[in-house]
């Protein structure tokens, strides 16, 4: 039995993703607080809204899904907002879809249970109601599983990459532009990857200095671990979806350099940010993600995207991976009611 979302459904979940990653409140991005970097709100809107069929068209490759995704939106909006999200995006509607002569991406069963009871995510004390016990009521989301099965589909797709593949998001790289990605696959993207050079064998090479081709690296560990340990369940409690989003995007953001602003500013410029997010951190260190819409917590959110934003840093590439844990999340709710042994 097969658990294949239809191709409105995914479109859907990638439309909401994209709107919960503007909604959220990520200093240094665009965002409903406050547009900046030359983009609004409406851009990064009417880029989900054009991108979303090729997202979901069941008969596009991962590559072809992504060089499509940014043909439209650079035809819709003239500029470059969501490549990093359609990098991610694409892999991920392939598992979860069924496309045309090939079997199911994701399947019910025993196998897919085992796997996410062997992998159970804990739930860090700061995002949980409960302490430090608190993984126990993740059986209680029946999203999980769902998200476990998903989790091995993707990897599967990855495996599956081809030159093709590779040689299709060259040309979107190179249509997008993005600020010093470059030579990162080990060729000039303004043409096409040296021969048998797969998506998974590029985005491997740039691994070590671009956190979405570390996504494809890893299997998306991060997005994973992330959806699972902490978004599936806090939202599943109540907490809004962009609220958990822009609690996350903080702690990432001070716990890592962000791989866009290190490309275009330098290391030192990441880094710096760094410190910058742990401040705001430990300004609000008596707040959980429930305390997030108070007056004074956004306050502080507010100033610090400010002051991103007067220096032209931009953290793109965190920014990115919140809108794939959104789509993963929202993926896994929607196969999750019916996702059953």
């Amino acid at each position: 039995m097969s658990l294949d979302l239809e191709p409105t459904e995914i479109e859907a979940a990638y439309i909401e993703a994209c709107r919960l990653d503007v909604a959220s409140l990520k200093p240094g991005n665009v965002h409903v607080f406050a547009d900046g970097h030359r983009m609004t709100v409406s851009d990064f809107s009417e880029s989900a809204r054009v991108s979303a069929r090729y997202v979901a068209d069941p008969t596009l490759t991962v590559g072809q899904r992504v060089r499509t995704g940014v043909e439209a939106t650079f035809e819709a909006v003239g500029c470059n907002t969501n490549l990093g999200i359609l990098l991610l995006c694409a892999p991920l509607a392939l598992a979860v879809g069924c496309s045309p002569g090939r079997p199911s991406a994701v399947r019910r069963g025993v196998a897919a249970k085992e796997t996410s009871q062997a992998s159970a995510p804990r739930v860090p004390r700061s995002l949980s109601r409960g302490g430090e016990g608190s993984e126990s009521a993740l059986g209680a989301i029946p999203s999980l599983d769902a998200l476990s099965a998903l989790r091995t589909s993707v990897k599967e797709v990855l495996e599956r990459l081809t030159h093709e593949d590779a040689r299709d998001v060259y040309r979107a790289i190179a249509r997008a532009n993005p600020a010093g990605l470059g030579n990162a696959a080990g060729a000039d993207v303004r043409h096409d990857p040296p021969a048998g050079l797969t998506l998974l064998d590029a985005m491997s090479l740039a691994a070590g200095r671009d956190l979405v081709a570390r996504q494809y690296a890893t299997g998306f560990d991060t997005i994973f671990d992330l959806c699972g340990a902490a978004f599936l369940p806090v939202t599943a409690e109540g907490l809004p979806m962009e609220t958990a989003l822009s609690y996350i995007f903080l702690q990432l953001l001070a716990a890592q350099p962000d791989t866009h602003i290190a490309r275009k500013h330098g290391t030192q410029a990441a880094e710096a940010v760094c410190e910058e997010a742990n401040a705001v951190i430990s300004d609000l260190r008596f707040c959980s993600p429930w305390d997030w819409g108070r007056p004074e917590v956004e306050a502080r959110l507010i100033a610090f995207d400010a002051g991103l934003k007067s220096r032209g840093l931009n953290p793109g590439s965190l920014a990115d991976l919140m809108a794939a844990i959104a789509f993963v999340g929202l993926l896994a709710i929607t196969a999750g009611p019916d996702f059953a042994c």
